[in-house]
Formats: structure tokens, sequence, C-alpha cells
């Protein structure tokens, strides 16, 4: 039988509260990491994202600090600092359901982010809304605030310096070090906190300093609020139409090795996808989109607050798909109906 995707109430805590709630799956994770990176690799890799961690003014540096001790064991640091999916994003208006619908597709080498998935309910000055993560992590790369907006973040290729990828990884990895700016994966979350609008949330995306280069997608309430904004630690390039991103640049007038397999197909074939009203069964999840290393699909509607989720573990389903219905008032509670099956 293939696992539920629990929904859990986190309040203003995200990664402690569902590290405390479910420490089965947090500890699954981390032994993941050690099969992937071997134990030198994350020894090295967590004092090395806990030592940058510590020369910044991270807002969640704490909370970080405090899921690091609930593991028990080296690897919170190197799995929250960790950088290196693919993805396939995409948003549209939804003449079907109203609103704006996200259509996104996460793609990770790592074993155990499909069957580990969870929706994590959280609570913000801003509003509520639920991110799709995993026990232990700080960060947003997939969420919903019902009322307000959905986003997500791809990555994009390494930056070229002309030494080749060893070099671009070495330069790259050199100037996140010297950078106090946040991960965009702590800009999303910090987004979700605090802006309470499509328009607050863009401008955040667009002009808040990151540390290193990204891809966001956002989908608001109306049918003509999406966008992709391409981001440099200090520029942007924004697109409105067609709002579809995998991991190449198009803004932007680099080149480098796209991540993920076969990125200009994938945008190619999300594009076509979204010519066509949302289909909320997933029959458009095929391959290139569906790969070895796809983790985790989700549409999410902000201006009906509906979600549907779902775990994979390469082209294979590794968890049932939730269906979620949540208010689309901008409080500190959230009503969400139980998750239920429904075949992809």
């Amino acid at each position: 039988m293939m696992r539920k995707i629990p929904v859990i109430e986190v309040g203003e805590r995200m990664g402690v509260a569902s590290a405390l709630a479910t420490p089965d799956r947090l500890d699954s994770l981390v032994r993941s990491a050690y099969r992937r990176y071997t134990l030198p690799g994350v020894l090295f890799g967590d004092a090395v994202s806990s030592r940058w961690l510590s020369r910044t003014t991270n807002p969640y540096a704490a909370e970080l600090e405090e899921i690091a001790s609930l593991a028990g064991r080296r690897g919170a640091h190197l799995l929250n600092m960790s950088y290196e999916w693919a993805c396939t994003s995409g948003a549209t208006a939804d003449p079907i359901r109203g609103g704006n619908t996200l259509i996104r597709v996460l793609d990770w080498a790592f074993d155990g982010l499909g069957e580990n998935l969870i929706a994590a309910k959280a609570a913000s000055p801003a509003g509520s809304y639920v991110n799709f993560t995993w026990p232990g992590y700080i960060g947003v790369l997939t969420a919903m605030a019902p009322g307000r907006f959905s986003a997500s973040i791809n990555q994009p290729p390494m930056l070229p310096t002309g030494f080749g990828l060893p070099g671009d990884w070495l330069v790259g990895r050199h100037k996140i070090l010297c950078s106090k700016a946040l991960p965009p994966a702590h800009l999303l979350r910090r987004v979700f906190d605090r802006c309470e609008t499509f328009a607050e949330a863009r401008t955040m995306l667009e002009t808040h300093d990151v540390c290193h280069p990204v891809f966001f997608t956002l989908s608001g309430l109306d049918d003509d609020e999406e966008c992709v904004i391409e981001r440099l630690p200090t520029e942007f390039r924004t697109r409105s139409a067609p709002a579809t991103v995998a991991n190449h640049w198009v803004g932007f007038p680099f080149k480098g090795k796209p991540r993920g397999h076969h990125s200009h197909a994938r945008l190619k074939d999300m594009t076509r996808i979204l010519n066509q009203p949302p289909c909320w069964e997933m029959t458009w999840l095929k391959e290139p989109i569906l790969n070895a290393d796809t983790r985790v699909v989700a549409m999410m509607n902000a201006h009906t607050g509906t979600a549907a989720v779902q775990g994979y573990e390469g082209t294979v389903a590794a968890t049932e798909q939730a269906q979620l219905v949540l208010s689309t008032e901008q409080t500190r509670t959230m009503s969400m109906a139980e998750p239920v099956t429904q075949s992809v």
C-alpha cells in the first residue's frame, strides 16, 4: 500500500514542528543523505553549511539549529542548504475552477523525498499557507496560500565562467560562501510569511537579494496573475506569458548546462499543457516531465483554495494522491478536508 501524505499543523515553527511530528520520516531522510553523500561528504557539507549560516543574519537559523539537535546526528544543515534539483513548472488561467493554477513537478536524485512528503499547514502574520515539503526542512519550494498566491522554485544552470563545469561549480560555491543574502528557499518562505497579495510577493521576489541564482514561478488569484521570475543575486527578468519554466535560462542571455533531464523538451511540453485548461486528473503527467528523478507533483489554485499533490520515487507513485480543500480567508487558522485518494 502507498503511504498517505500527512497533513501537519506547524504554526510558525515549520521545520521544528514537522520534525517533532514525524521523527521516523526525518530519520529516513537523514539516512538517505548518508547513503547519497557518504559519511565524509555529509560531515564536510554539514560543517560548511553550518559555518556559512552562522555568518549571516538568516531569520530561520535558530530554527535550523534546533532541528539539527532533534536529528541526533550531522546532516540537517546539509539537507536544508542543498540546492541541486531540477523542476518543470507553469502557471495559467483556470477557466474551469476559476482564477489561476500553478502546475509543478519537482525532480531531485535523492531517494526518499517522494515517500516522505508532507503537507505542512503554516501560520504567519500575512496569513496561512500549506507547504509541500519534508520533516525538518525550513524553506519553501512548493506552497499555496489560499486567498493570496501559490509559488514554487526551479534551479537554473550554473553561470558559465569559462573554466568548465568544475570551475563553474567552484566559483558558484565561492560566491555563495561570500554572500550574506538569503537562500532562495528562505526568501520564498519570507514571501509567504509577509506578503498579502500577488503584487507584494512579486515585488519581494524580484528585488530582495538572494545568495545565488534561482527561478521563481508565481501564481495569483486572477486569471492574468502569473509570472516566472529569473533571478541573479541582485538582478531579475520577469516573464508573464507563457509563464513556464524548466532548468535553463530564457530571460537572461546565459547558456550553461541545463539541470535535470531534457530541460528544453520539458519546457516545450509544459507550454503545450498550459495551452489547454488545467487537467486536475493529471493525465498530462508523462515523460519527459515525469522522469527517473521525479519526487513531487502538485497543482495549486489559490483562488479556490484547492490543491492536489502526490509523492513519486522516479516514475512510480510513492504516495496516494492528496486532494486538499482549504479556506481562502486570510486568517491564521485554516480548515482542511481529510486527504482523499484519487488515481493519477
